[in-house]
């Protein structure tokens, strides 16, 4: 595991240079799709999601990181649920990846708190290989509300 957080130093770092609140938008879009998970049936996100076009929507909006992890929460859901939905449609950003690995800001502000870099080694082994695979560290869906 080659992680930029291999230490507590560069965690304190990275939130000292006020780069952690630069996924601050990134947190509340990917809270909001949590809530709506927890509120809706799994297939209706997906649907909902699909229906209106929403990942192809981000791409043109070049916000790249919400497009990747909607397409991620989809891959998710359809696996989770034995869905017979195709997302083919949607190949070529299959190997598209976030160059910096996205963490939960609450994951590093723990391990900044508790000066304790386990607590990042271990979100990142517990990640939902849906969203790991573009570099998007996601380990609880239903677990935001």
């Amino acid at each position: 595991m080659n992680l930029y957080f291999d230490n507590v130093e560069n965690v304190n770092k990275f939130i000292k240079d006020n780069r952690l609140w630069a996924n601050q938008n990134f947190e509340v879009f990917k809270s909001d799709y949590c809530h709506m998970l927890a509120k809706k049936e799994p297939i209706e996100v997906v649907k909902y999601i699909l229906d209106n076009d929403q990942i192809n929507y981000l791409v043109n909006q070049k916000k790249y990181k919400e497009s990747l992890y909607l397409l991620a929460l989809c891959k998710y859901i359809i696996k989770k649920y034995d869905l017979k939905i195709s997302l083919t449609k949607y190949n070529e950003l299959n190997n598209k990846r976030i160059k910096c690995m996205i963490f939960p800001i609450d994951t590093l502000l723990s391990a900044s708190i508790l000066n304790d870099i386990n607590i990042i080694k271990d979100a990142y082994d517990k990640a939902i290989p849906e969203f790991k695979r573009f570099n998007i560290i996601e380990v609880e869906l239903y677990d935001s509300v």
